[in-house]
């Protein structure tokens, strides 16, 4: 019964041959190895889209407590963003 289904299923969507062990391994590690790029990407995004608020607070007089308590970062991340800044 799964062979005809998988049969079916392949005719519908034009293959014409089955999937192989290996095809099947490359498919779900290549579907992993996108989800953890991913990941990646939005973290490395969110940082980035944190130092110019900071940047941009330090640029604009905002004090130091207030750009913690805004942007939700560290007095510390804010004393190493001033001296990127030359601030």
């Amino acid at each position: 019964n799964n062979i005809i289904f998988e049969h079916h299923l392949d005719q519908i969507k034009g293959r014409t041959e089955t999937m192989g062990i290996e095809e099947l391994i490359l498919r779900a590690s290549k579907h992993e190895g996108m989800k953890i790029g991913e990941k990646r990407g939005m973290k490395l995004g969110q940082k980035q889209g944190v130092e110019r608020i900071v940047a941009n607070m330090i640029r604009n007089n905002f004090s130091d407590e207030m750009i913690v308590r805004i942007a939700a970062v560290t007095q510390n991340y804010v004393n190493k963003m001033r001296i990127s800044l030359g601030n």
